[in-house]
């Protein structure tokens, strides 16, 4: 027996580094919930990569679609998106191709999409731009009338004058 209590009296020195079956449960559900969580956390982050990687594409995507437009643009157009589109399909098909060279193909076999002369860029005003006139003084005194009396006539009256100024 003493050889039995020997053994009992190790048992009972190993048992002090020994954790509680309760607390062995706690962390093992404490390991499983951290590796679930984990996992979500490893997906998740692959999902934004997937999705930062589709933004990419797509804003790349549009900074040649503007760019396509501007050069069209720059060529004279008359239609625009019809005119994008033809050179965006001219470039798809054929590899290698420029834009420039793209939008002359496009320009010798559908002339009619742009108008005669390219669009000359830094052209002054726009068309819907009128020159000022010398005497604004009408406009200072109609907009006076209206801030004062606040009526919709002399408002009206106002935004006419202003009209021929602008």
């Amino acid at each position: 027996m003493e050889e039995n209590g020997q053994k009992v009296e190790e048992i009972v020195e190993s048992d002090e580094k020994v954790v509680p079956v309760s607390e062995a449960i706690r962390y093992r559900r404490r390991a499983q919930q951290a590796e679930k969580e984990l996992a979500e956390a490893r997906q998740e982050l692959e999902e934004n990569r997937r999705r930062s990687e589709d933004m990419v594409r797509r804003v790349e995507q549009l900074e040649k679609d503007q760019e396509l437009r501007r050069a069209v643009v720059g060529a004279g157009a008359k239609d625009i998106e019809t005119a994008a589109l033809v050179v965006k399909s001219r470039l798809e098909k054929i590899e290698g191709l420029g834009v420039s060279e793209a939008i002359e193909q496009v320009r010798k076999e559908k002339g009619y999409l742009f108008e005669r002369q390219p669009a000359a860029e830094g052209l002054g005003k726009t068309l819907g731009a009128r020159q000022k006139a010398s005497g604004q003084g009408g406009l200072e005194n109609a907009a006076k009338k209206a801030a004062q009396s606040g009526t919709r006539a002399d408002m009206l009256e106002y935004l006419r004058a202003r009209r021929r100024y602008v």
